[in-house]
C-alpha cells in the first residue's frame, strides 16, 4: 500500500513460521539490501505483528478541563498504568504534541531581503548543543561542549539572521512570531459526547490479562475517587472480561458434565463402582495439568474446551476396565482375582482404543496457517489427558477395586433400566440378523441422503458464524475525500444520535474517534475517516443479539447525509478468518480495475443478504498541482527544492529543528502566517525570496493545475489492485455460494478489460484452507487408525468392519445439525475428525470379544451375538458418559458458547447414532466378512 510520503507492504506469512522474530530479522535483512531509495526517504523498517501487539484493554479519560490539563492527567494515568505488573506499554491516543511555531511574515522577509531557506538554516544551526571533544589540563580531562540551544522557546526569537541595511542585527523576532502551541489535530476522541483521550494497554509477552485488568480497575477506582467532579476514566475495552466469561462458562459446563457423568455411572454400575470410575477424572486432569504446564500451555478458552471435550472420553478406558472387573465379580470371583483377570482381559483393547482416539487428533498438527495455530492446543491437551487416563486405569483403578470392591447389587431402578435396554437390544439385534439387507440398505440410503443434505444446501455451510461472545461493534465511517476533521466529527455525533435511538439501557458506552479507522489490523489516519465504538450493555445483550442491534441502526446511519461509505465491524469468536467476500481486483491500469470494481459491486448488490459492500480505493482530495517552470525558476535564482520548501512552509510548516523543554522534545516548525493563504488563488501569491533578497510570487515560476489525486496506491502480489469486500447477514447465501456466483460471472465482469483478474481471499480463502486441512487430517487419521487396528487384530479385513462405523457417525452429525438448525462450521468439522477416533472404540472391543469367543470354540453367529450382548453395557455407558459430558455445552446450561456448541452437538449426535448402529450392524458386518474370508480359505 503506497500513499503520498510513504509505502507499507504487508507480508502474509501468517503463523506458518513458529519464530516470528526470526522471520522479521530475515525480512529486515532483505529490506536493508535495497539501496536505490530516494535521498529524502527514511530508512525502511519491518514490524512483526502478533497478538501481543493488540491492546488488551482500552481506557478513556474524559473531562471538560482545558486540553493542557487533560493531557497532564493522561500522562499521570499513563505512568500509573505502566506500573501495573505485566503492562508493557500504555499508549495515549487522541492527544496533540506540543510544538514551537515560528510564523513568518513574508512582507518582513521581503523588506529585509531574506530568503526563507536562510531563516530555516539559521534556526537549525543555532538551536543545537554540540560536543567538541576532550581536553586535558594536568591530571584532569574535561569535555568541551558548545551550547547553542536556548533556555526557552521565546529565546529562539533572539537568533540573528543577518545585518540590517542600517548596520544593526536582524533577529528572528523581527520577521516572525515565535510561540508555543499544539500541533494541528490528527484525531479527535469523544466518549458519550465529552472530549476524551484514549489509552491503549499493551501487555508484556506471556503476561496474565486478567491480573492486568484487575490492576487497571484498581487504578481507575483510585483516579475517579481523587478526581471526582473534574475528570473521569472509564474502561471501554476489557479483553479479560471475555476471557473470564469463557473460563466461567467452561468451568460451569465441566462441573455440570462431571455431575452427569457420575449420574450415568451410578445408574449402570452402582454408587461404589461409580466412584471408582469417577475418581479417574480428577486424577487424569491433575496429571494433564502438570503435562500442560511442562509444555507451556496456559489455561485458556481453547485448552479448557479441549478438557471438556475429553471429559467424557477420560472415563471411557476406566469404564471398560471397571465394567469387565465388575462382570467377573458378578460371576463370583474374589475382588483381587476379578481385578487382575478383568483388567488383563481388556488391557490391549483399551490401549488400542486410546491410541486410536489420539490418532484421530494427531493430524490436527498438520493444519497450517491461522487455523492450525488456533487449534494446535486441542490435540496436545487431549493426548496428554488420555495418556494420564491410561496410567490411572492400568495402575490405580485395579488396585482400588481389588481392595474396596464388592459385587454390585442393583436396585429396582437400575435392574429395570438395564433389563429394558437388554430386551430392546436383543429384539433389535435379532431382527437385524434376520433382515441384514434391509438394515444395510436403510443405512446406505440414510448416508446418501445425508450427503445430499450437505451438498444440496439443505444444511448450510458457514465456517465462522456470528457470535455474541463480544458485546461490542464498530461503525466505520468514510467521508468524501477532502472532508475536514470537524465535519467528520460532526457526522460521528449524528451516528451517536442514531445509536441513542435504541431502547433505553441498550448501550453502555459510545466512543467516537474522528480521523481514525482500524480495519483488520490496518490503521488509517486521515480527516475523512471516523470510528464509533459501541459497547452493548448486559440488558441490551439479553434483549437483542448484536446482529439485531446492527440491523436496527443500519438504515438510520446509512441515511445520514454526507457519508460516502459506512461499515459495521464486529469482534468475532475464533480465529481471524477475513471478510465473507474479499476479492482482489488486479490489473495493469487503475482505470480498468475501477471499471471491474464498479461491475463487481453492482452485481454483489443484487444478491440477498450481502451488505456493507465497499472497496479500498481512495480517490483522494482535489489537488493543486504546481508544475515548476525550470527556466523561470533558474532565472530567478531558485531551485525546485527551494520552491517546494517555500510552499511547504506556507501551507503545512517546515520542521526546522527541535527544542528540548526538560525531558520533552518539541518540534520547531517554520510556517507562514495562517491568514496569508485563505483561498486556492492565494497560493500563487506565496512569496519566494531569492538568494539576492528579491521577492518573487510563486505564480511567476510555477503553473497551477487542478486535479483529483489518489490517496493510496495498493498492490497485491506486486500488481495494482483494489480490494472489494462485503458482509453477509441472514442465511440466504453462504460464503462459498456468494463467491461461487461471482466466479460464474467472472467473464462478464471482466469483459473488455485486458489484464484484469480476480483473486478470492478472506473467509472464502480460509474456507478452502480449512477444507484442504480437514481433508488431509481425515485421510491421515483414517490411515493411522487402520494401521493401529490391523496391528491389534493381525488382519487386513477386520479393521474395515470397525471403520464402517464412520458413515454411521456422519449420518448422526447431519441429523444433529438439521434438528438444531446449526450450519456445518469449522468447529463441526473438528468434531467430525475427532469422532473418527472416538467411535471406533466401541466396535473395537466388540470385535475383539467376538474373536475371543470364536477362539474358545463358539460358532460365528453366536459369537457375534454374544459379544454384542456382553459389550452392550460398557458400549452404552462410554457413549452416555461422553454425551453427558458435552450435554451442558450443547444446551447452554452453563452459559452460551455459540462457537463451541456446534462441535459438542456434532460429537453427541454422531456418537449416539454410531453407538446404536454399532450394537446391531457391526455383528452383521462381522458375520458377513468372516464368512467370505472362510470361503476363501476353504480348499
Amino acid at each position: 500500500m503506497t500513499r503520498g510520503g510513504g509505502s507499507r507492504p504487508r507480508v502474509r506469512r501468517v503463523l506458518e513460521e513458529e519464530n516470528l522474530d526470526k522471520l522479521v530479522l530475515d525480512l529486515s535483512a532483505e529490506v536493508d539490501k535495497v539501496i536505490d531509495l530516494p535521498e529524502e526517504a527514511e530508512k525502511p523498517s519491518v514490524l512483526g505483528m502478533d497478538t501481543d501487539m493488540e491492546p488488551v484493554g482500552q481506557i478513556a479519560l474524559f473531562s471538560d478541563l482545558p486540553e493542557r490539563l487533560r493531557k497532564q492527567l493522561a500522562e499521570e494515568l499513563q505512568e500509573a498504568l505502566e506500573a501495573i505488573p505485566g503492562v508493557g506499554k500504555a499508549e495515549i491516543f487522541g492527544d496533540r504534541e506540543r510544538e514551537v511555531w515560528i510564523e513568518v511574515d513574508p512582507e518582513r522577509l521581503k523588506a529585509y531581503r531574506l530568503p526563507l531557506g536562510h531563516l530555516i538554516a539559521a534556526v537549525r544551526g543555532r538551536n543545537r548543543n554540540v560536543t567538541g571533544g576532550d581536553v586535558s589540563f594536568g591530571r584532569e580531562e574535561m569535555l568541551v561542549r558548545t551550547l547553542g540551544e536556548p533556555g526557552n522557546a521565546r529565546e529562539l526569537g533572539r537568533i540573528v539572521l543577518s545585518r540590517s541595511p542600517q548596520g544593526g542585527l536582524v533577529r528572528l523576532a523581527d520577521v516572525a512570531e515565535v510561540r508555543e502551541t499544539y500541533e494541528d489535530p490528527k484525531t479527535r476522541v469523544r466518549l458519550d459526547g465529552h472530549p476524551a483521550l484514549m489509552l491503549n494497554l499493551m501487555r508484556k509477552k506471556g503476561a496474565d490479562v486478567v491480573h492486568i485488568m484487575r490492576g487497571v480497575d484498581a487504578v481507575a477506582a483510585d483516579f475517579n475517587r481523587r478526581m471526582a467532579g473534574k475528570a473521569e476514566i472509564a474502561v471501554t475495552f476489557d479483553s479479560s472480561r471475555y476471557i473470564v466469561e469463557a473460563i466461567n462458562f467452561l468451568r460451569n459446563n465441566a462441573l455440570l458434565g462431571m455431575m452427569l457423568v457420575y449420574l450415568s455411572l451410578y445408574l449402570f454400575m452402582g454408587a461404589r463402582n461409580a466412584v471408582f470410575a469417577f475418581v479417574g477424572i480428577p486424577v487424569s486432569f491433575l496429571i494433564a495439568f502438570a503435562g500442560m504446564n511442562a509444555l507451556g500451555i496456559s489455561l485458556n478458552s481453547v485448552s479448557l474446551f479441549a478438557l471438556i471435550l475429553v471429559l467424557g472420553m477420560v472415563v471411557d478406558d476406566a469404564i471398560i476396565v471397571l465394567e469387565n472387573i465388575v462382570r467377573h465379580l458378578e460371576m463370583g470371583m474374589p475382588p483381587a482375582e476379578a481385578a487382575e483377570a478383568g483388567a488383563g482381559e481388556v488391557a490391549l483393547p483399551v490401549f488400542t482404543s486410546a491410541t486410536t482416539t489420539m490418532a484421530a487428533f494427531v493430524p490436527f498438527y498438520l493444519t497450517l496457517g491461522i487455523m492450525g495455530q488456533f487449534i494446535k492446543e486441542i490435540p496436545t491437551v487431549i493426548i496428554v489427558t488420555l495418556c494420564a487416563s491410561l496410567f490411572e486405569c492400568y495402575l490405580l483403578l485395579p488396585s482400588h477395586v481389588a481392595r474396596h470392591a464388592r459385587p454390585h447389587r442393583p436396585n429396582r431402578l437400575q435392574r429395570g433400566l438395564l433389563a429394558r435396554l437388554r430386551i430392546i437390544h436383543r429384539a433389535a439385534l435379532t431382527w437385524s440378523m434376520r433382515h441384514p439387507g434391509r438394515v444395510m440398505g436403510g443405512i446406505a440410503l440414510a448416508f446418501v441422503l445425508s450427503l445430499y443434505a450437505v451438498l444440496g444446501g439443505w444444511i448450510p455451510i458457514q465456517m465462522f458464524g456470528d457470535s455474541d461472545a463480544f458485546p461490542r461493534f464498530d461503525v466505520l465511517v468514510y467521508m468524501p475525500p477532502g472532508s475536514k476533521l470537524a465535519e467528520t466529527e460532526r457526522v460521528l455525533e449524528e451516528v451517536r444520535g442514531e445509536l441513542l435511538k435504541l431502547p433505553e439501557g441498550s448501550l453502555e458506552r459510545v466512543a467516537t474517534i474522528a480521523g481514525y479507522v482500524n480495519l483488520e489490523y490496518v490503521v488509517m489516519i486521515g480527516d475523512s475517516y471516523g470510528t464509533a465504538t459501541v459497547l452493548v450493555s448486559d440488558a441490551g445483550r439479553k434483549a437483542m443479539r448484536v446482529s439485531e442491534i446492527i440491523a436496527r441502526v443500519r438504515p438510520g446511519i446509512e441515511a445520514i447525509p454526507g457519508i460516502r461509505q459506512v461499515r459495521f465491524e464486529r469482534l468475532k469468536e475464533g480465529p481471524p478468518a477475513g471478510k465473507p467476500v474479499e476479492i482482489h481486483v488486479r490489473g495493469r491500469q487503475y482505470a480498468d480495475i475501477l471499471v471491474a470494481v464498479r461491475r463487481l459491486k453492482a452485481f454483489l448488490a443484487t444478491l440477498p443478504g450481502v451488505v456493507d459492500i465497499a472497496d479500498n480505493f481512495d480517490a483522494g482530495k482535489r489537488e493543486l498541482r504546481l508544475v515548476v517552470d525550470e527556466e523561470k525558476s533558474r532565472l530567478c535564482g531558485l531551485s525546485g527544492g527551494e520552491v517546494a520548501d517555500a510552499v511547504r512552509a506556507a501551507l503545512d510548516g517546515y520542521d526546522a529543528s527541535d527544542f528540548h523543554d526538560g525531558y520533552e522534545a518539541l518540534d520547531v516548525v517554520v510556517k507562514l502566517g495562517r491568514s496569508f493563504v485563505g483561498h486556492p488563488s492565494d497560493v500563487e501569491r506565496i512569496p519566494l525570496i531569492t538568494a539576492a533578497g528579491e521577492a518573487v510570487p510563486l505564480g511567476e515560476v510555477v503553473r497551477v493545475e487542478t486535479a483529483r489525486g489518489v490517496e493510496r496506491y495498493r498492490h497485491y502480489d506486486a500488481k495494482p489492485a483494489v480490494n472489494v469486500t462485503a458482509d453477509l447477514v441472514g442465511t440466504e447465501l453462504s460464503v462459498d455460494a456468494v463467491n461461487g456466483m461471482v466466479k460464474a460471472r467472472e467473464p462478464e465482469l471482466l469483459a473488455g478489460l485486458a489484464g484484469c483478474s480476480l483473486e478470492y481471499g478472506g473467509a472464502y480463502e480460509t474456507n478452502r484452507e480449512v477444507y484442504e486441512s480437514i481433508g488431509r487430517s481425515m485421510i491421515f487419521a483414517l490411515l493411522l487408525i487402520y494401521f493401529i487396528l490391523a496391528s491389534l487384530f493381525k488382519s487386513y479385513l477386520q479393521p474395515f468392519i470397525i471403520m464402517m462405523t464412520l458413515p454411521f457417525a456422519f449420518i448422526g452429525v447431519v441429523a444433529g445439525m438439521f434438528v438444531s438448525g446449526s450450519p456445518i462450521s469449522f468447529p463441526v468439522l473438528i468434531g467430525v475428525v475427532a469422532l473418527a477416533g472416538v467411535i471406533v472404540n466401541d466396535s473395537l472391543v466388540l470385535v475383539e470379544f467376538a474373536n475371543r469367543k470364536r477362539e474358545a470354540g463358539m460358532g460365528l453367529l453366536r459369537a457375534a451375538m454374544e459379544a454384542s450382548r456382553i459389550r452392550m453395557r460398557p458400549i452404552l455407558l462410554t457413549t452416555v458418559t461422553t454425551v453427558f459430558g458435552l450435554l451442558p455445552m450443547s444446551l447452554g446450561w452453563g452459559g452460551q458458547a455459540e462457537f463451541w456448541a456446534p462441535m459438542a452437538n456434532a460429537i453427541m449426535w454422531g456418537l449416539s447414532f454410531a453407538t446404536v448402529l454399532t450394537l446391531v450392524v457391526v455383528p452383521i458386518l462381522y458375520i458377513w466378512v468372516e464368512r467370505r474370508f472362510e470361503r476363501r480359505r476353504a480348499p
